[in-house]
């Protein structure tokens, strides 16, 4: 058991005051007078150092009171993010200042270099969530900040900023489907929308509740071409795709149980095939339910119709009842009879 004082007066886990070691009488009495009621404690506000006023509270609070071992590179690397965003042109010296005046003890200057060079190859944004500046994170006063989560810099506010992205693709590369890796969240977003900055702000919006700024054309285009450059690749099995899942269903909407005895069974929303001709017969809206049913999302029903043309699939014209009745039909597919199980 690794508790404070277990052994009693031989124990290795023991408060030291001072330098000198407490006994337990001692590190009780000594605790006591620290206690503090729960009022007292939400009221309690330390004097912070003026810097960072305008920037985010967490590295106002750190440097007020320091940097947690282990966590000044983290740290100085938001800190590059602030002065890159308030001071564009110098904002390097910057960085090395603060190192020496505030990180204690300070890096190296190999490691502030580092930290200089990552900063300077984007325009990055905090990173909010990780130790330790999510431990002193208050949002609502940071997005108030001129060069907070909610500022940019006086470009009217943070840029669309994609860390990572991740290309699924069929075998036969008909069906290609992308996912951008954006403020935290992994969103799926088609082709158009990647490389249009107007339709990502729409989905910031909608998933992230943010409104980001765009940035000019030539710099988007640039950092989605390093992105392409190191982009991961998935390949999915054709009948993964949007169009190969439609294929399948097809399939079982055609073979399943409910079948039409006769042609004028259509009306009743049941596929006929024909077996003189080998096709089967159906009308397109009975397709639709099928689909709706089984919770097929299609973009539209343009799309299954192109499908069905793609497939071979004809338009004919049927009088059903002295109506006229218009179905699609495909070469009928393999049919399998269910063997009766002996129990």
């Amino acid at each position: 058991i690794n508790l404070c004082y277990h052994g009693g007066e031989k124990s290795e886990r023991y408060a030291i005051k001072n330098g000198k070691r407490l006994n337990l009488k001692e590190f009780v009495e000594f605790a006591e007078e620290k206690t503090c009621t729960v009022k007292e404690l939400n009221s309690y506000e330390p004097e912070l150092k003026a810097i960072f006023e305008d920037g985010p509270p967490c590295l106002q609070y750190l440097s007020t009171m320091g940097f947690p071992e282990g966590t000044r590179n983290v740290s100085l690397f938001n800190i590059g993010v602030y002065y890159r965003k308030k001071n564009p042109d110098d904002w390097q010296e910057d960085v090395m200042r603060h190192n020496y005046e505030f990180v204690k003890p300070a890096l190296s200057a190999t490691e502030v270099s580092g930290i200089i060079k990552g900063v300077a190859k984007k325009d990055y944004i905090y990173t909010c969530k990780q130790s330790p500046l999510c431990n002193y994170c208050e949002k609502t006063k940071c997005l108030k900040r001129p060069f907070g989560i909610g500022g940019g810099g006086g470009n009217g506010g943070q840029t669309i900023e994609i860390d990572a992205i991740t290309k699924y693709e069929t075998e036969n590369k008909q069906s290609v489907r992308w996912y951008i890796e954006i403020g935290g969240e992994r969103i799926e977003v088609t082709t158009e929308q990647l490389l249009d900055q107007r339709r990502l702000q729409k989905i910031c919006v909608e998933r992230l509740n943010k409104c980001p700024s765009t940035m000019p054309a030539p710099r988007w285009e640039s950092r989605v071409n390093e992105l392409l450059e190191v982009v991961e690749v998935i390949h999915d099995p054709d009948d993964a795709s949007p169009k190969g899942q439609f294929e399948k269903l097809l399939d079982t909407f055609l073979t399943g149980k409910v079948q039409a005895r006769h042609r004028d069974e259509i009306m009743n929303g049941k596929p006929w095939n024909n077996e003189e001709e080998n096709r089967v017969y159906f009308r397109s809206e009975d397709l639709f339910v099928y689909l709706d049913t089984r919770r097929y999302k299609y973009s539209s029903q343009h799309q299954i119709w192109s499908w069905l043309r793609e497939g071979g699939a004809q338009r004919k014209t049927f009088r059903i009842k002295g109506k006229p009745v218009k179905v699609w039909s495909v070469n009928a597919p393999e049919f399998f009879e269910e063997e009766d199980l002996e129990i």
